[in-house]
């Protein structure tokens, strides 16, 4: 697990194993979705081989990296009540790093650490649909992009950018691409129901981190423009009283102009001859 990456990154931390959240850290899914972390927080996606890079985030650059192979979680997480042969990697790192291997990873950590994984991808696209439609028009993902006929030449092809040419996953365009309420696959790993709130240390206790990171990220995040403020809906209640008055005042000036030349066209009439 030390080396499993695509450089020298150091291990994973369980963040159950450490103090480095405080208790009972909330994850809410209206900061975390897609749909919020593109129009809001500028983030782009980008997919990478590499599962200890899931969630990673490069705030310089604004872009937030994920896995893109979920089939290889899929086939790591489904396994019967002994674990699969990865979980004995796993007690044996935790054993040698100094970590104590928490109470809910005892018998599973490696189909637990997965699953995490394919949760993670409801938690960004599937639970919000704007965010899964959002995933399929701008999300580069292999089969649901549109496709220009200019791309298909032969000397246009060269230029195409590298996402556009990824191995195609379909579980990939599954998880990210469409409502995860009607995705079957999430019974088959026995996912927990979604929620609109979600704790770091319990449900997500090896990303729990880099969601908090990622959540804190947005929350710094205030909109600059009209467009941006039409997205950000983290305070729903905040959401309604603003726009509430931005129509309430739209609809006020269009019945002061209106009222305006209703009584230019008085006055006018009334000094036409006869």
């Amino acid at each position: 697990m030390r080396d499993f990456g695509n450089d020298v990154r150091g291990p994973l931390y369980c963040i159950g194993s450490t103090l480095e959240l405080p208790e009972l850290t909330v994850l809410s899914s209206s900061n975390l979705h897609f749909l919020i972390l593109s129009q809001l927080g500028g983030l782009q996606i980008k997919w990478v081989d590499s599962v200890c890079m899931h969630l990673e985030l490069r705030r310089k650059d604004r872009i937030l990296m994920l896995f893109r192979h979920p089939s290889v979680c899929a086939l790591m997480c489904q396994s019967g009540d002994e674990g699969i042969y990865l979980d004995n990697f796993f007690r044996h790192y935790f054993s040698s790093s100094g970590q104590s291997l928490p109470a809910i990873l005892e018998n599973k950590p490696a189909a637990i650490f997965y699953r995490e994984v394919l949760l993670t991808y409801r938690l960004l696209f599937g639970q919000h649909k704007k965010s899964w439609k959002l995933c399929r028009k701008i999300g580069k993902i292999k089969g649901t992009h549109r496709r220009s006929w200019r791309r298909s030449w032969p000397w246009n092809r060269a230029s195409q950018p590298d996402d556009y040419n990824l191995p195609h996953d379909s579980l990939l365009q599954r998880l990210c691409c469409s409502e995860a309420s009607f995705e079957p696959f999430y019974d088959d790993i026995e996912a927990p129901l979604a929620r609109s709130a979600y704790s770091a240390q319990h449900d997500f206790p090896f990303f729990g981190d880099r969601l908090v990171a990622l959540q804190e990220y947005i929350q710094l995040v205030e909109p600059t423009d009209m467009r941006s403020a039409y997205y950000d809906r983290r305070d729903l209640s905040k959401f309604i009283n603003v726009w509430f008055t931005v129509v309430f005042g739209l609809i006020t000036l269009i019945l002061s102009i209106l009222g305006v030349l209703l009584a230019a066209g008085q006055i006018a009439t009334s000094f036409q001859p006869g």
